[in-house]
Formats: C-alpha cells, structure tokens, sequence
C-alpha cells in the first residue's frame, strides 16, 4: 500500500524484492549517526520497531507520532527514538510495533532527554518541510481498538503502542498493561543490582511473570498490593525454561508506573523511574482493568487494609500508619517501629523487649510519642526488612504489608512481619500527597494529647464470622458490588425518629408493606378492623372474599448510621435481621405493647452509647464514649445487579448475622 504522504506499507515477502531498489543509497547503521551526518538525503536507516507511543496532535503542525527503532549496531538494550510529523503520520499504523522499517530523507536533531539508553540524537520525518519516505514491512495482523469476534471469547485488541500479554512474542521490546496477581518485594541480585518480581496478568487471561533490576532499589516499582496496576514502557520479553518472562532492566530504558487498583479510587499515577507521560487512554486503560479485575477471585487479597481497632487475632493484614519510632537489631536480624494510626487496638498488643544494641539504634520522635500516648504499637520485622527498615524515618507514613496479628498469650497477640517478601510483605514509604496519607492525617489531627484513654473498650456484639478480617466503611464503599464484610463501627443514629414507626405491617402474598397506625390498624385495613377481625389483613384486592385475604404480620424495619475512622454509611436492619440482632424481642404492635417499645429503645440508646439514638451526632463531638459494634453487612443493588456497565443503579447496605450481646 502507497500513500501520497510519503509512507508505503508492504508485506514482509516484499522486503528484498524493496530492497534492491535503494541501490544509490547507502544503508546508515543506527550507532554511527553522529553529529557529523550532516545530512541524510542519500543513506537509509533500516531497523526494527521496539515500542510506540499513541499519537499526539496540535492544531499547527498536525499528527505527531513517536516510536522507537535499533539495529544489530547498537549496544544491548539501546534505541532511538523516531518523530514523524505532517502527514506522514497521518497515516502510519497504530500497531507498528516489531515490524522492519526503511527510513529515508529523514534530518537529525539532539536528544535532550536524559534516558540512559536512548540514542544522543533523534531521527525526524517532517512531511510538512521535507519529503521523507517510509518504508514499514508490516504484518497482515491489524489493530485498531475494537473486539475481533462474537461473544465472550471474542479478543480485545490493544492500543497502538500496547499489547496485551496474549499477543506478546520472543525478543521484543514492548508496552504493557497488567494488574498483579503476586509480587515479591525488592531483594539483592547476584550481581551489582536489586529486582523485584511480580506476576502480572491481563483481560486476554494470560499470565506473565517480570523480573525488574535497578542498581538504585527505590527505583523499583511500587508495588504495594495484590490488585496493584503496572504500566511497563520498554519490557524485553525472553524465554524461561519454556515460558516468557518479562526482563525489565532500568539502564536498558525500562520505565513503569503504578496505579492503586481499587474501583472508585481518584487515578494517581507513582513513579521512581522519572518524567512520564499520562494522557487519556491511560486514564481509560487503567479503568478497564480495574473494572475487569474486580471481578476476578484471584485478584482480591485474602488481607485487608486495618486500622488498629479492628485487629483480631490470627490475623493478616496492612497498616497504613506513621512512625514514631524505629530501632535495628543487626546482629539479631530484627527491627522494631513503633506506630500509631489514630485508634486503640481492643486487643492487647506486646511490647517486645528490645536487646541493649537495638536500643542504642533508636531514633524517636518526642512529639509524636507524647500525642500518640497509648495509641502507640511496636511491630517487628525480621531478616528480609531490616535494608528498608534503614531507609524509614521518624514521622514518615508507611503501610506495612502483611502483618501478623500472632498469639503469643491469652489476652493478647504480638504484630510482626515474618521473613521473606512473598504476598508483598514489606514497608512501603508514602509520598505526602498520597491519598490514603491526607486520609490518616485527618484522623490524627482529630487526637488529642493524652485523650487516647478515654476510649471504650467495649464491643457490644458478635457475629456469626469472627474469623472473617475486617473492613472498614471506605473499604465496602469501593469494593464490587454485591458482597459480604465484616466492620467494626460505632452506631451515631438511628432511623426513623419514632420507635414506633420501627415496625410495618407486611402481606407475604403481594409483598406490600404499610405503616402502622394509633389503634393498631392502617388505611389499607381499616374495613376489615371495622368487621372485627382481630387480625389485620391485606385489602391490596378489588372486593375478594373476607376469607381469602391474606393475614399481615409485623415485621421490623429500621435504618441505622454507621461509622468509623474512615467514613460513615446508612445500612437496614429488617425482618429476620432484626430477629438475629434482638432474639427476645418479637415484632408486634409498638403501640399497644408498651414493654416492647420500651426494651428496644433501650438497646438502641445502648447501641448509640446511651444517647438518644434519634439525634445526628455533632461532628466536633468525640465520639470514644459509643461503643464498638462488630456487624456483618452485604452489599446489594436496589432493584436488582445493572445488565449493563451504563446502567446506574443505587447501592444499598444491609446488617445480617449479627446478635447483640445481652444488656447487664
């Protein structure tokens, strides 16, 4: 195919037939282009495609494409980086990558970029001032953004300058998008470097594990959690004992970013590696897998992300925390820091006894012990930890990963992360500006100097899953929908403002349900009241027999405010819920039944810590005198799951399996 803009696409048979044509001009290996070519007009650079950006466009020059291209010339691993502008790009493919491609009449300019691998000048293809010549030996394979096929097997295509791991072949040099499945933290190679591994895996359902190598550790990628997205700019792909593998080597051009890979999260990119582009698709790329991704099992972490008051025994989990303290015990491959988050563990936590070396390492930060108070932890990290451990500084905000809730006596359980970094165990230093910092920040602030003690240790229920960990509100508010947690808040209000109004009246037949009325009938039954039944039926029928209406039942439906440090949410409590939570107290007529109207107003002034469970709680109010409430609660679509991604549909919450523990 020949285009008026200077570029001419052909099969790759074509190749040498093409090529005895450039017989009055001179092939230009790639690493002798210097500042003395002072013109290309009779050489040709021939070379393969590594990695291609998507186009960019201005209103005065045009298209803009950019991509990379080397030759058997160049070192390992080195590149330079080609520009075409005008309508030279116009035209040129968006899935050009691992292709042969001939340049002619193209001019040089300086590389002022500081990558380590790319080439000291650039190669340009301006249309618009020159007429250069193309010519690209492609593939019969195309790629546009679209789905080849029907159904569910059907394959996405990626966009240009990205290829889904399905699609990847031996010895190329790629851009891809992948959400971690496992990852290893950073360890110390053989050699001179650090790497790191995770496995990535992408919606074509392949699987590719990555090895990354950098001589400066921080500048690995910070992989923080099972679920995390990667963008990988110039990954190699080799072969492993039959299998790819990705080989990311940053002196080799290597770059990545990642993104938090939790539906409803505000899009922020991280990065060690230096300046990046992120335009649009990016933006859309990084959606689709985490909507993709959310309904994968094997992508869900079996650990959650605590706050101290949820911790349990047995359990593991992350801590998003700020350092008070920390210590290192060398000979002993241990280290301690000593953290806080804004809330007291209900369990009691040990304080391990540090070795006379560790305590000379000590670095503590008065200030923060002062405020913190009892609200303080130790955790111990061992073996594999102690290098970023040294690396942590008093004041800094950490999220430890994979910590250990361990037993260690009856009444209480010792917090350690155990050696080796598989499941993400490690620390990992936030930047300031990191979302889930500006969120703790907020909760410390809120602390008072020495009001730590005043907080209730009470929890006022138990579950049927005590096992299951914890979530917090922020957590179930972006998790998919539906679906099952485990929380530990506090009740401020309860709802509707009457007990009273807490009971209905509800036809098992036509599903209605009706407000209850002084004189225990509603409007829809007054006429069978007025006939003398004693009890109420349903009159949603036109004129049917007395017999045949179906008899009501009262059932309870209230809604309830939850809350902890993270946020707060509305959930029901209805019918067989309720029965669960008050098991001696069954629904009937509040009006009449004036002991029952009076026992569950006391346990909800219980629940609300004895205030009245009808008044907003006011913000500035601290609110440690209310006790801890353990609840399951499930997510749910009104009106059932949206057959569509477009469809909107409100999410709404609902307690179960959940007892209230007996009042003294």
């Amino acid at each position: 195919m020949a285009g008026n803009s200077g570029l001419e696409i052909f099969l790759p048979q074509r190749e040498k037939s093409m090529r005895a044509r450039l017989c009055d001009v001179t092939q230009l290996n790639i690493n002798d282009i210097s500042e003395c070519c002072v013109g290309l007009d009779h050489k040709y650079i021939k070379g393969t495609i590594m990695s291609q950006w998507p186009p960019m466009h201005s209103n005065t020059v045009g298209k803009q494409v950019e991509f990379t291209i080397r030759d058997e010339s160049l070192p390992d691993g080195k590149y330079i980086k080609v520009h075409l502008v005008g309508s030279i790009g116009n035209e040129f493919p968006l899935d050009a990558v691992g292709n042969a491609v001939y340049i002619l009449n193209c001019s040089i300019i300086e590389n002022s970029s500081n990558a380590p691998f790319s080439h000291k000048f650039h190669l340009s293809c301006n249309s618009n001032v020159d007429s250069p010549l193309i010519w690209l030996f492609r593939r019969k394979e195309t790629s546009t953004e679209t789905q080849e096929g029907k159904g569910p097997a059907a394959k996405k295509v990626m966009h240009s300058g990205y290829q889904s791991i399905a699609d990847l072949k031996l010895t190329a040099s790629v851009n891809l998008y992948g959400v971690v499945k496992t990852f290893k933290d950073v360890r110390k190679s053989n050699g001179e470097d650090h790497y790191s591994t995770a496995v990535l895996i992408d919606d074509s359902g392949e699987e590719l594990t990555c090895n990354f190598f950098s001589s400066d550790p921080t500048r690995l990628p910070e992989i923080t959690s099972v679920g995390d997205i990667l963008r990988i700019h110039r990954l190699k792909i080799k072969s492993y004992e039959g299998c790819k593998q990705g080989l990311g080597v940053q002196k080799w051009g290597c770059s990545y970013v990642v993104f938090d890979g939790k539906c409803g999260q505000e899009i922020i990119p991280r990065t060690r590696t230096g300046s990046f582009q992120f335009t649009n698709y990016d933006k859309t790329r990084v959606s689709e897998l985490r909507e993709w991704a959310v309904q994968q099992d094997e992508l869900i972490s079996t650990r959650t992300c605590a706050n101290l008051l949820s911790v349990s025994r047995g359990t593991k989990f992350d801590l998003i925390c700020q350092v008070i303290s920390r210590s290192i015990d060398v000979n002993n491959l241990r280290a301690y820091l000593v953290v806080w988050d804004g809330t007291k563990s209900l369990v009691n936590v040990r304080m391990p006894v540090q070795t006379d070396e560790a305590k000379e390492t000590v670095r503590v930060d008065h200030g923060l012990e002062a405020k913190a108070g009892d609200l303080a932890v130790t955790v111990t990290l061992y073996d594999d930890h102690l290098g970023s451990v040294q690396s942590i500084k008093c004041g800094d905000f950490v999220r430890l990963c994979n910590v250990h809730a361990a037993d260690y006596s009856d009444d209480g359980v010792d917090l350690c992360i155990h050696r080796g970094t598989t499941s993400g165990r490690g620390v990992f230093r936030y930047s300031p500006s990191d979302t889930d910092v500006l969120n703790l920040k907020k909760v410390l602030d809120g602390v008072d100097a020495g009001s730590s003690n005043n907080q209730e240790q009470r929890v006022a229920s138990v579950t049927l899953h005590p096992n299951v960990p914890f979530s917090t509100i922020t957590q179930m508010i972006n998790s998919q929908v539906p679906h099952k947690h485990h929380l530990k808040v506090q009740v401020t209000q309860v709802f509707p403002s009457e007990v009273t109004k807490m009971v209905k009246l509800f036809c098992p037949q036509c599903k209605s349900k009706y407000d209850m009325a002084r004189g225990d009938s509603s409007d829809a039954t007054r006429e069978v009241h007025d006939a003398g039944e004693q009890c109420p039926r349903c009159a949603n029928k036109k004129s049917p027999p007395f017999e045949t209406l179906p008899q009501l039942r009262y059932v309870f439906r209230m809604e309830v405010r939850l809350e902890d440090y993270t946020g707060a949410v509305n959930a029901y409590l209805v019918e067989e819920d309720v029965g669960d939570m008050f098991p001696d107290l069954p629904a009937t007529n509040l009006f009449v039944d004036h002991a029952c109207r009076e026992s569950l107003h006391k346990r909800l002034c219980f629940l609300c810590g004895g205030k009245n469970p009808f008044d907003a709680p006011v913000p500035s109010m601290k609110s440690y005198s209310r006790p801890w409430f353990d609840c399951c609660v499930k997510s749910y679509y009104v009106g059932g799951k949206p057959k569509k991604s477009s469809d909107k549909r409100q999410v709404a919450y609902r307690i179960f399996d959940t007892s209230l523990k007996p009042l003294c």
